[in-house]
């Protein structure tokens, strides 16, 4: 959270390893993530926007883009991390059906690994 124009997206994009920075080192727990491989950072990177954006999908399909090869326990797992799972039972929902109510915990669902 900043203002714009301070970097925010500069930052996620070279932690992201989208690009490399000309100068320094980005270190996660002591080491340099170009020495990481750049699949396994992306799998342990999770990214929840401030704008909340759903596809006109099931939940379930939604939440699949955070993980897509995710098993129906996991989606449900990573609902119940950002407190979404019961917010969606409650509205009469389940995961397959297409349901925009509760965005942003949904949208938070999905950046849960």
């Amino acid at each position: 959270v900043g203002p714009s124009g301070a970097g925010k997206s500069t930052a996620v994009s070279m932690l992201y390893r989208t690009y490399d920075p000309d100068t320094g080192h980005i270190l996660v727990d002591g080491i340099d993530i170009k020495e990481l491989k750049v699949d396994s950072l992306r799998l342990n990177i999770g990214v929840v926007f401030q704008e909340a954006m759903l596809f006109n999908r099931s939940i379930f399909e939604n939440l699949l883009i955070g993980s897509p090869h995710a098993s129906q326990n996991e989606v449900e797992q990573a609902a119940r991390s950002a407190q979404a799972y019961d917010f969606i039972t409650l509205m009469g929902s389940t995961l397959s059906l297409v349901n925009v109510a509760g965005l942003y915990r949904v949208a938070n669902a999905s950046g849960c690994p």
